[in-house]
């Protein structure tokens, strides 16, 4: 007998209609274990999360494209930010294409490709992020 059987044998007849026996298949849906898919991004730790974020924020913001900017950590991670156009949308107003790379030794370097268009506070948000991991030398 499985842990939704049970608890639907021990109600009153009257309460096993179909609102009772759907409520309780909603909350045994809630109580089941979630599993997550691994992320395609790297991981880093707060420091290079927060030198990633200011690099990203004053490349889009100042820089014309075809410039690079780079930063790094003392724990080794690493990675530069190029833009690659500028383009103006009806919905969301000034946009910006760019490539990121990301080194996190010994883990394998990742490409991604994205574009981030300005909020209405000035900060540049990333709507779109590809990731792809390279392989080999």
């Amino acid at each position: 007998m499985t842990r939704l059987q049970g608890v639907i044998s021990m109600m009153p007849s009257r309460s096993r209609g179909w609102p009772a026996l759907l409520g309780l298949i909603f909350l045994a849906g809630c109580t089941s274990a979630v599993q997550e898919k691994r992320s395609e991004l790297p991981s880093l730790d707060a420091q290079a999360q927060s030198e990633r974020y200011a690099v990203i924020q004053r490349t889009l913001e100042h820089d014309p494209t075809g410039r690079t900017r780079v930063w790094g950590t003392p724990a080794g991670a690493r990675g530069s930010v190029v833009l690659l156009g500028t383009v103006s949308s009806a919905i969301y107003g000034w946009c910006r294409n760019y490539e990121e790379r990301i080194a996190v030794p010994p883990a394998a370097n990742y490409r991604m490709v994205g574009i981030a268009c300005r909020d209405p506070s000035g900060n540049w948000l990333v709507l779109d992020l590809r990731s792809f991991i390279e392989t080999g030398a």
